[in-house]
């Protein structure tokens, strides 16, 4: 019996030797770990009474007093803390390994946000457990991104420059502190949203918000690095071009030096299209193959006058005009229709020419009823003038308008006028100034009544020859911007033509932009056809050829 205890309190002890190694390089692995480093003093405790319970071991066994009960109840306390102590090391070795991820996700991250800032408008690495920043960059940070260090106030700060002031207030807004806090509970780990703001340089546009979530191996706590980059203008140009523009033309492509490529067609929502859209090559082959079979056979024209679709026609007209147009029947797929194809002149040397075909038949068909109406007495025929208005006109809303309609020839200017689009939505001056330039205009942009007499008043290159004026914008409306104008010290500028753009299409919006001193007044979107109609009655006369000195 006295040698089974005699084993018993020899395995114990031996046993509590093991668990206090086992206990000293648990002590060592929560060391590595650096926030649990406030821990360490009270670490020092079990292990001295590891010691402690050791020695009580060593003095039972060499006295030999101990019975059978109590070698059994020191053994059995030996095995219960060795096993205690495996489960705390095995927690503790996952919470290293768990650690180290975290480290390492936070490092990539940390590198990924020191790349991105070299390109984005605003860079923040934000403690979001403790509401602070913790490191900000970027080429455009507004004064109060630099003001403050708490997160919350920075982006509530911001919400002045945000174009819809309520978004900070919403409790969908997700870039506050407790939409990311909220964002990461439900498991995400990346959040984007694009915003309309009012950036740093004054300029209105999007920008796209983007985070990275994750927690920080250091303290747990959880940490967002935040980029803002201005968004991809070529997504808004795209669709502007393949949704918006083919809304309008069959065909967009350009010619250089002869040679003809396709920018977009609209081959898969219309039909009955002057041109395939797999078709390129010279301009010459597409002339031979598809436009000259497809002019019909009584259009007579006089003798030795050459195909106005010739390449030597169209080359010999954008050569001394900056836009050549032609309208006219054509024979698809047996039908007769109405087709413009419009040229716009980029550059002369190089013979680089953006084409443009619209269908105008339905514009056509109309006009031939009001025709057929006028000359049966159902409508009067206006009366024809060459006279300008006297005064400002404004276009009454409740007239109709047919867009494209054959009538007197949209007016040709002796060099491309230098207009100043002002509108406060990216969108409409992206649209705007798409159309403008595509009739040969020089377009500059504004995005508020303030910038735009600014422009008006500080323009280092020659005044501007018109300006088109939205009514409706924040920082100071068209109205006032137009009487601000109209106060300028110099009287060129001052008397620059200001057309009123408007989308609500109402009396009142035409009587009040009329009476702030706009010449004229025109419903939103642009229709470049007319608006250059409406430009030649108010621009310089020398401007427009045929009108004043330059017949």
């Amino acid at each position: 019996m006295n040698t089974l205890i005699t084993i018993m309190i020899l395995a114990g002890s031996a046993l509590m030797v093991y668990n206090i190694i086992r206990y000293g390089m648990f002590v060592k692995t929560m060391n590595d770990l650096e926030h649990h480093s406030r821990m360490r003093g009270l670490l020092i405790v079990p292990l001295l009474l590891l010691v402690f319970f050791l020695i009580g071991y060593i003095i039972v066994g060499l006295s030999g007093i101990a019975d059978l009960i109590e070698a059994g109840i020191l053994l059995g306390g030996s095995i219960f803390v060795s096993i205690m102590l495996y489960v705390m090391y095995t927690i503790i070795s996952r919470m290293r390994d768990t650690d180290e991820i975290l480290s390492s996700r936070y490092d990539e991250m940390k590198d990924e946000l020191d790349a991105m800032t070299k390109d984005s408008l605003a860079v923040f690495r934000v403690n979001l457990t403790r509401d602070e920043i913790e490191e900000r960059a970027g080429t455009e940070l507004y004064d109060s991104d630099l003001a403050s260090d708490s997160y919350s106030e920075i982006m509530s700060a911001r919400s002045r420059y945000i174009v819809d002031p309520t978004y900070y207030e919403t409790n969908e807004a997700l870039f506050t502190r407790e939409g990311l806090l909220d964002h990461y509970q439900e498991g995400q780990t990346n959040a984007s949203e694009v915003l309309l703001v009012r950036r740093k340089n004054g300029e209105v546009g999007f920008v796209r918000l983007e985070a990275r979530l994750t927690k920080k191996a250091v303290s747990g706590d959880i940490v967002a690095f935040i980029t803002e980059r201005p968004f991809d203008r070529s997504v808004v140009r795209n669709i502007l071009l393949n949704d918006v523009m083919l809304d309008r033309f069959d065909r967009i492509a350009y010619l250089i030096n002869g040679r003809y490529r396709v920018v977009a067609s609209n081959d898969g929502r219309k039909t009955n299209l002057l041109l395939p859209a797999d078709v390129e090559g010279t301009y010459e082959d597409v002339y031979l193959n598809y436009i000259l079979p497809a002019f019909p056979k009584d259009r007579v024209r006089p003798a030795g006058q050459p195909n106005p679709l010739r390449l030597s026609v169209i080359d010999k007209a954008l050569a001394e005009n900056p836009v050549y147009e032609y309208t006219g029947p054509f024979l698809i797929n047996g039908e007769r229709l109405q087709k413009q194809v419009s040229f716009y002149r980029v550059d002369t040397n190089a013979k680089y020419y953006i084409m443009l075909i619209s269908d105008t038949t339905k514009a056509h068909e109309e006009y031939e009823k009001l025709l057929k109406m006028s000359s049966d007495g159902s409508v009067d025929r206006p009366a024809e003038t060459t006279e300008p208005p006297k005064e400002p006109v404004a276009a009454e809303p409740e007239a109709p308008s047919v867009p494209n309609v054959p009538g007197p020839e949209k007016p040709v200017f002796v060099r491309p006028l230098r207009l100043l689009l002002v509108d406060d939505n990216p969108v409409n001056r992206e649209i705007g100034e798409l159309l403008l330039t595509a009739e040969g205009f020089t377009v500059d942009l504004a995005g508020n009544g303030k910038e735009a007499v600014d422009r008006v008043a500080l323009a280092e290159a020659a005044p501007y020859d018109a300006v088109l004026m939205d009514i409706r914008m924040p920082v100071l409306d068209g109205c006032e911007a137009a009487k601000a104008i109209r106060r300028l010290p110099d009287p060129v500028r001052a008397a620059v033509p200001i057309i009123a753009l408007s989308a609500g299409n109402s009396r009142e919006d035409a009587k009040e932009a009329v009476d702030a001193g706009m010449n004229a007044y025109a419903s939103k979107p642009i229709e470049p056809v007319a608006l250059s109609k409406l430009l030649a009655e108010f621009v310089s006369a020398e401007l427009v050829s045929g009108k004043g000195g330059n017949e």
